[in-house]
């Protein structure tokens, strides 16, 4: 296990991890994070990261632990042909994040906008944490298809979203 605890502006940080499991603790904050470990796991752990403009993986898994992770980006992407799995995923204000490549997103527990995220109609936004999922804000949400595993149930409460793709359990 590696240990990362760091802060970064406008930079690329790139874990290239083998083997193994890279742990991003504490409070961090990046600028463009990629993710290119071919044999390895990079896990959010229990802390709050922070995203200023790109997250891309490309290789390994993306692990979400019980983190949350927030994008806060006026023009930032979510990138790279590997899933990207949160536990808490959070767009701010002022936010414009796009997923329009390959790579579905996975989130386990809560889903919070207050910016704008749009999802190319061919990625899937998988909510399967096995528990009642949240999702809140004031923000615009464009889904591609929409998913909801049979073990868990979505809240939307009075979040609007559209959905250009399917809507379905799976």
């Amino acid at each position: 296990t590696t240990s990362l605890d760091l802060t970064t502006a406008n930079t690329t940080i790139t874990l290239n991890g083998t083997t193994g499991t890279q742990q991003i603790t504490g409070s961090t904050t990046f600028y463009n994070l990629t993710l290119n470990n071919s044999g390895a796991t990079s896990n959010f752990g229990s802390g709050t990261s922070t995203i200023a403009n790109n997250l891309t993986a490309t290789a390994g898994t993306m692990a979400g632990g019980t983190s949350t992770v927030i994008f806060t980006g006026s023009a930032g992407t979510m990138a790279g042909a590997n899933a990207k799995n949160f536990y808490n995923l959070q767009f701010d204000g002022g936010a414009v994040i796009g997923n329009s490549g390959n790579g579905n997103v996975f989130v386990k527990n809560s889903y919070t906008n207050n910016g704008t995220w749009t999802q190319a109609a061919a990625r899937n936004m998988n909510f399967d944490g096995g528990v009642t999922q949240s999702m809140s804000g004031t923000g615009t949400s464009t889904f591609g298809n929409f998913l909801v595993a049979s073990s868990s149930t979505v809240d939307a409460g009075s979040h609007n979203f559209t959905v250009t793709g399917v809507a379905a359990t799976s």
